[in-house]
């Protein structure tokens, strides 16, 4: 689960250097090799054994990389994994391959990041109608009656109104926090970025 999370973590960034050192004229196995020394996560680990495996003459590259393949389930990576071993053992260019799964993972942490802002927006103004209008309500009607005494609530009200006490006052804004609390750490965990 770490491991695939860390995959989809920098696999944007991996086809971004794809791009750039194929661009640049670099051939499939040093855009592998150059990868699997940088710090990409997992996805550098994975191009590690694939050039551990293809030094020792144990497999050809693309069998190397449709072995990897095996290990993932996310599908772009598993999809660039496969356009290397196809393009490698045919000979023919990927680049445009890895600009297009470029921008079709790009658009999808666009859209996973679109709708996590309208989540917590929702989130947050659920929370400021139900619970910080009330309070900001509450504190104003406890002002006013903490500027009255019980008798002048009740020639005013008709009824008798008891005083609220610190105590109340307390656990209403303790409950108040507590609520705040729970949905900013909701929202944190919601957060893609630490998915």
């Amino acid at each position: 689960m770490i491991k695939e999370k860390s995959r989809k973590k920098n696999l944007l960034f991996v086809l971004n250097s794809f791009e750039i050192l194929m661009s640049s004229g670099k051939s499939i196995e040093e855009t592998i090799e150059i990868i699997s020394k940088n710090s990409y996560g997992e996805i550098s680990s994975d191009f590690r054994k694939v050039v551990g495996k293809t030094k020792d003459n144990y497999m050809s590259l693309d069998e190397a990389l449709l072995s990897i393949r095996q290990n993932t389930d996310i599908p772009y990576y598993k999809q660039l994994l496969e356009y290397l071993a196809f393009s490698y053992k045919n000979k023919t260019d990927i680049l445009e391959n890895i600009i297009r799964l470029g921008k079709i993972e790009v658009r999808e942490q666009q859209n996973m990041h679109s709708q996590y802002e309208n989540f917590a927006t929702t989130l947050m103004d659920v929370y400021i109608l139900f619970a910080f209008v009330p309070a900001l309500i509450l504190n104003i009607v406890i002002i006013a009656f903490k500027m009255m005494s019980e008798n002048e609530l009740f020639l005013y009200f008709g009824i008798i109104i008891p005083l609220v006490t610190n105590i109340e006052m307390f656990l209403f804004y303790c409950v108040n926090a507590f609520i705040l609390t729970g949905l900013i750490t909701y929202v944190y965990i919601e957060n893609p970025n630490n998915k």
